[in-house]
């Protein structure tokens, strides 16, 4: 930190750091549970509609097991900070602050045994695997990348004896091919199309707390919170390419045919294998809290 002035009104911040982030429990705990011995899930695909459990000549069995990628480490980033403080008259103390982060080798999963899909399969669940047939493994590793940047501006008042303040903006603009510990890419052999905004992303925000002191010790607050809309995965609710997913997103198409819809995306076919739509490409509506 370093102060142009000897009254320090205006102060400069410099900030970096390298950070390590372990597995959590709950991660740890999910991998143990299905690690193929203590249990193992099953997908069903075409399943009679009376007995579920109950195979039919169409109904294809998929047996689906937990594991962690060999020499799984911790996840690195490394994360830096400009920021600016000046303090105004009647003690009004505003700041801007610049946020980079860049982070890899972040958690994410993978089934490292899905179909080897191909433009003359028909059906991706007979496809050959490269480990194992008819089998899913599920795979954490690190693998996953994060980058971008967070702005901060704020303004608050604390010195009254009656009134208090803070009001806030943040802007993000952060890419990230890993949501989470366990968000799948569409495809486990390619990542087209998954560097994206996370789905925990707003790219405003904009929020003021405000106090009251009262006689008698009361006091009275306020909150308000305004924010866009976080983005969502637009996808087809299908496991077209039959990795035990069921995160496969349409693709972007030039004419009508079958499976194909106008959508507020443009026109979208949900029958490929793999579709060429990003991720995320959705926003939800913005929110505000008072």
């Amino acid at each position: 930190a370093w102060s142009p002035d000897h009254r320090q009104r205006w102060v400069i911040h410099l900030r970096g750091g390298l950070f390590s982030s372990p597995v959590t429990p709950d991660i740890n705990t999910e991998a143990y549970r299905l690690n193929g011995s203590r249990q193992v899930q099953t997908l069903l695909y075409s399943p009679s509609y009376t007995e579920p459990l109950v195979p039919t000549p169409s109904t294809i069995e998929v047996a689906t097991t937990r594991q962690f990628a060999k020499n799984l480490g911790q996840g690195w980033s490394f994360q830096s900070q400009v920021g600016v403080e000046h303090e105004l008259p009647q003690h009004w103390h505003v700041q801007a602050n610049l946020f980079d982060a860049q982070a890899w080798d972040t958690l994410r999963s993978r089934n490292i045994n899905a179909p080897l899909v191909s433009s003359s399969t028909v059906n991706p669940l007979l496809a050959p695997r490269p480990i194992a047939p008819g089998k899913n493994l599920f795979q954490f590793e690190r693998s996953g990348h994060l980058h971008g940047q967070v702005v901060f501006v704020g303004a608050d008042q604390h010195s009254y004896k009656r009134f208090g303040i803070f009001v806030g903006y943040l802007y993000f603009n952060l890419k990230t091919d890993a949501d989470s510990a366990t968000l799948f890419p569409q495809s486990s052999y390619s990542d087209g199309g998954e560097t994206a905004r996370a789905s925990w992303e707003s790219t405003h925000r904009l929020f003021a707390i405000g106090q009251l002191n009262l006689p008698e010790k009361l006091s009275l607050t306020s909150q308000f919170d305004a924010s866009s809309g976080n983005p969502y995965n637009v996808v087809t609710g299908m496991d077209n390419n039959g990795d035990g997913v069921f995160n496969d997103r349409p693709s972007i198409a030039a004419e009508q045919g079958t499976g194909t819809y106008q959508t507020p995306f443009g026109l979208l076919n949900t029958t490929s294998v793999n579709g060429s739509l990003g991720r995320n490409a959705g926003t939800m509506p913005a929110l505000i809290h008072l």
